[in-house]
């Protein structure tokens, strides 16, 4: 769960969601300790959660991170 306060952090709250890995994003105003408390209990609870959290650690433990971060910055 991504609550983000400023500049890139609403994109990567948005990449979360779409990737399946984790909840929407939460405004930090509204949010509460229970509140807090209860979005991840929902989160880790599902099933179709974990199962894209496994995927996309199988495509990032096959990925070159530091390759791929050279060729760009070069």
């Amino acid at each position: 769960m991504v609550v983000p306060h400023l500049a890139d952090q609403f994109f990567w709250a948005s990449q979360v969601a779409r990737l399946g890995v984790g909840t929407g994003t939460r405004s930090r105003v509204s949010l509460s300790s229970q509140r807090l408390a209860l979005a991840l209990e929902s989160v880790l609870d599902q099933p179709v959660v974990r199962a894209c959290v496994s995927s996309v650690n199988i495509e990032m433990a096959a990925e070159d991170g530091v390759a791929e971060a050279l060729k760009a910055i070069v």
